[in-house]
């Protein structure tokens, strides 16, 4: 399971860029990480304009804290687009959760990444299927491929970033809501589905099959158009072909109940 999981992961991001189910699932994550819950404290959503278009890009992050300095690593190397859109914007960002802080990242020498590194992979787990060293490694592999993996120092940025408009704001909250409860709609939808296959399958909701004494007037009760029969099916009684009376066995009598002839002899044909 742990294998298949890796493959996946990994699969999400072939060629260091994800692809379409990782962008979808990357937008619902940040959403859930902007908003504060359900998402611990280090799960942040970063916001950097982006270095073409110039308008704001969100990407869901964790924080690694050492020694009481917060850092944010890209598992994918330097070829990350949030990477690139950081240091085109001079390290000018805005980290959410909860609420919006204004940030400036700073880069961080190779030779001082490795402990970084380290403590990345132990908060955060999605990310080890793709640095290419063992979490519980000593420091001096993570020496070896440090210079792999870009790391920023986040330290408070006094200078006002400029905000949205509110009504792109509202926009994007409506939005994430309405995915959030397209994906609870559609797991209801299969679970509800699996559970009928499974109810269906193992019959246990069927009624039990219970004889039941015979009654001339039970046999027919066509003045309602349906006819009572002692099993779970029911069937239409409105015509004579819906009746094959004639290839039914007749009951044996009821001892004390007079068995009076069949007003509906006509369309019976019984006597």
């Amino acid at each position: 399971m742990t294998a298949i999981r890796v493959q996946f992961t990994r699969w999400l991001y072939q060629h260091g860029r994800p692809n379409r189910l990782a962008r979808t699932l990357n937008r619902i994550s940040a959403l859930q990480f902007s908003s504060g819950k359900l998402a611990p404290r280090n799960w942040v959503t970063l916001e950097v304009p982006g270095r073409r278009t110039g308008k704001p890009v969100t990407f869901p992050l964790v924080v690694a804290e050492h020694e009481g300095e917060r850092y944010l690593v890209s598992m994918l190397g330097a070829t990350s687009n949030w990477v690139a859109n950081v240091r085109a914007a001079g390290g000018h960002a805005v980290i959410h959760h909860g609420k919006s802080e204004n940030v400036l990242l700073t880069d961080v020498d190779p030779d001082a990444r490795a402990p970084i590194l380290r403590r990345y992979l132990a908060v955060a787990p999605g990310a080890r299927p793709h640095m290419a060293v063992d979490p519980r490694a000593p420091l001096p592999d993570f020496d070896h491929v440090a210079a792999q993996y870009p790391v920023f120092h986040v330290t408070h940025d006094p200078v006002q970033q400029p905000k949205q408009p509110a009504a792109v704001q509202v926009g994007s909250r409506l939005l994430g809501a309405g995915l959030i409860l397209l994906g609870t709609a559609v797991a209801a939808v299969a679970v509800l589905g699996r559970w009928c296959r499974v109810c269906c399958a193992t019959g246990w909701n069927r009624p039990a099959r219970r004889a039941a004494p015979w009654h001339p007037s039970s046999l027919l009760e066509l003045d309602f158009g349906r006819r009572q029969s002692s099993g779970p099916r029911k069937a239409r009684a409105t015509t004579r072909s819906a009746f094959p009376l004639d290839s039914m066995a007749r009951p044996a009598p009821v001892p004390g109940v007079k068995d009076a002839p069949c007003r509906f002899a006509m369309a019976c044909g019984r006597p």
